[in-house]
């Protein structure tokens, strides 16, 4: 249908009338032309020139205003628009637009106008003056008026592209409006730069970008933009980055977790994934609120995304040495929040430092291969104190089977050994500690522990002590010992082979030590020692006549018979010494005994005769050492 002239009618000097005559026939016509107002929506007017304002009504049932602002420049070649509309029973719409502009040309040189993208704008809240991008719900091309063409994109685009005559379509090959969506492209980059500049471009502007390419093939419309986003994206600062600022995906990862950001700075990342990396991307980027944003970066971009249980196997030995006492701390704070599915990847990562700085794994063969800070020295590998000084670090730590040490084992593995060999260093200091770390052991709790103490130190010269016969000194085992007691001191004076414990030693003395001693096997009283037997046949004979058993005849004699350790010599000594001299000692002697049958128990003396015939008979005889 061609236009005509229609009869002359009233109407404003500014104002131009439409005259659509509908066919009496045709029922339809006027609902489609009210359900063509209500769709027009106050962004028809975004990218007009001229009209700022429509306003349509028909009769009494259905009416709609729609306003635009001034464009409002806030730099070059971007303005912001503000589009109010009211319609007849709905709630009143105010929205801002973002608009970039760019000029292009004709083949010939001449100007024909401009093509534009348009970001809808936001508030961030109630209470703020700023604003973000969001995608719009749908993006058809618009040349002028919106057009049939859907771009999927989440912002508009227009220009002056060629259309269908009926300008609800264009020819999708034409070589200028090929044209335009290149020049589009550009500008689209331009506007993500001045996004950036301006603190704008978060997460929500960039899922406004053409991100998925099943909607971008290759050869359609808009894939020069798609393509050209990408490249953009890949090579500029362009994406958010943790902490603020942005970066180029080619120098970025991503990070699973907060934590994990937070502990590991760009330099640490390069290290230990051997790339160009200058930091993280934003935490807002995450499976859970910006799935296809994600999915992009990783699939198309190639970002590598960073979990715990990706990197953590990754901590090599050099590197985890270069780290400071601080970092190794927040690393065991950090690792210990993580589950029990990564703590079994942790088997041959060195994560443990020592106190002399240096890393080793947990365990080997099953065994830990350092031990907790303690209260008390040992001679085990022990974490440095600086990186287990919290709970959440030691609490990591004790997953990993890395305890306290057992101060018994301690003992047993680090300082007895040091007593089993030819030569013993004689320092007075250090002895001092390794018998304070064996009284430390000897207050265990448990039983066995304190029991497989003394099994070991009963078997280890350990204890310095003085052959009372010449003062020499020598490192002897405790059950050849006496304790250093005025009595015994005086008693064994000037016998040799007896050996009592050196107590100019500080660290022998004390009743702790003594018990500690005693329960190894030292006496303060005389010791009974196995004596030779001296026992004739005829002797023997008459002893098992005395025990009842005339009759039978010893085979297989066995007779164990006791003396007391340097009372041969002592003996011998008494003999020799003036009369008060002697009779102190031999008070002694008597004393002596009395306390050594207190200690030992009645029957200290007892001798044991055993023969065997027909069975095994026994007879008890007193000898008297």
């Amino acid at each position: 249908m061609q236009p005509s002239k229609a009869d002359r009618t009233d109407r404003d000097p500014d104002e131009t009338l439409i005259v659509l005559p509908l066919k009496a026939e045709d029922k339809t016509a006027e609902s489609e032309i009210v359900n063509g107002f209500k769709r027009l929506g106050p962004s028809s007017l975004l990218f007009l020139r001229s009209i700022e304002e429509i306003n349509w009504s028909v009769r009494d049932d259905a009416s709609g205003v729609y306003l635009r602002s001034k464009p409002e420049s806030i730099g070059p070649n971007v303005h912001r628009v503000n589009l109010i509309g009211q319609e007849s029973g709905q709630d009143e719409l105010d929205e801002q637009w973002l608009v970039f502009h760019r000029e292009v040309s004709s083949p010939e040189g001449k100007a024909v106008g401009r093509v534009e993208v348009a970001f809808s704008l936001r508030a961030e809240d109630d209470k703020s003056d700023a604003w973000r991008i969001v995608p719009v719900p749908t993006s058809p091309l618009v040349v002028f008026f919106p057009t049939a063409v859907e771009t999927n994109l989440g912002f508009l685009v227009q220009g002056p592209y060629r259309t269908t005559p009926s300008r609800d379509n264009i020819p999708r090959k034409d070589s200028w409006n090929k044209y335009l969506v290149e020049e589009t492209a550009e500008l689209l980059i331009e506007a993500l730069r001045w996004l950036r500049d301006q603190s704008m471009l978060d997460t929500f502007a960039l899922n406004c970008l053409p991100l998925d390419p099943d909607k971008f093939p290759e050869g359609s419309m808009f894939a020069p933009m798609f393509d050209a986003v990408r490249d953009a994206l890949l090579e500029e600062p362009l994406l958010p980055k943790f902490g603020g600022g942005h970066i180029a995906a080619a120098q970025a990862k991503l990070g699973r977790t907060k934590e994990l950001r937070e502990l590991f700075d760009p330099k640490q990342i390069a290290t230990l994934f051997s790339g160009d990396v200058h930091g993280w991307l934003s935490g807002d980027i995450t499976q859970d609120r910006t799935p296809e944003l994600r999915q992009y970066l990783m699939q198309e971009l190639e970002v590598t995304e960073i979990a715990p249980a990706t990197i953590v196997p990754r901590l090599n030995l050099g590197f985890l040495e270069a780290q400071t006492d601080e970092w190794i701390l927040r690393l065991y704070e950090f690792l210990n929040g993580q589950g029990a599915t990564l703590r079994r990847s942790l088997e041959a990562v060195p994560l443990i430092r020592l106190v002399d700085g240096s890393h080793v794994t947990a365990r080997e063969g099953g065994k830990a291969r350092a031990f907790l800070p303690s209260s008390f020295e040992t001679g085990f590998p022990t974490v440095r104190s600086s990186v287990s000084a919290t709970e959440e670090s030691r609490e990591f730590l004790i997953s990993l089977g890395i305890t306290e040490p057992d101060p018994v084992d301690d003992v047993v593995w680090n300082v007895l050994p040091t007593y089993q060999r030819d030569e013993v260093d004689e320092d007075e200091n250090l002895y001092s500690r390794d018998i304070g770390r064996i009284l430390a052991a000897y207050q265990s709790d448990s039983k066995l522990q304190r029991e497989k103490l003394v099994a070991a130190l009963q078997k280890t010269p350990f204890v310095m002590v003085l052959d009372v016969g010449d003062d020499t000194r020598y490192v002897s085992r405790p059950g050849e010992i006496y304790l250093a007691t005025d009595r015994l001191k005086k008693l064994f004076s000037g016998v040799s082979n007896v050996m009592i414990v050196d107590d100019s030693y500080q660290c022998l003395r004390g009743e702790p030590m003594r018990e500690l001693l005693e329960a190894c096997g030292a006496l303060r009283c005389p010791r009974p020692v196995e004596a030779p037997d001296a026992l004739s046949h005829l002797e023997l004979r008459d002893i098992r006549i005395s025990a009842g058993h005339e009759d039978t005849s010893g085979v297989k004699d066995k007779v164990q018979d006791w003396t007391l350790g340097g009372f041969d010599e002592l003996m011998e000594i008494l003999t020799k010494l003036a009369p008060e001299e002697r009779a102190v000692r031999a008070r002694l002697i008597w004393e002596s005994l009395g306390d050594l049958e207190e200690r030992r128990g009645r029957g200290v003396f007892d001798g044991l005769y055993s023969w065997t015939h027909y069975g095994r008979s026994y007879a008890g005889i007193w000898v008297m050492a």
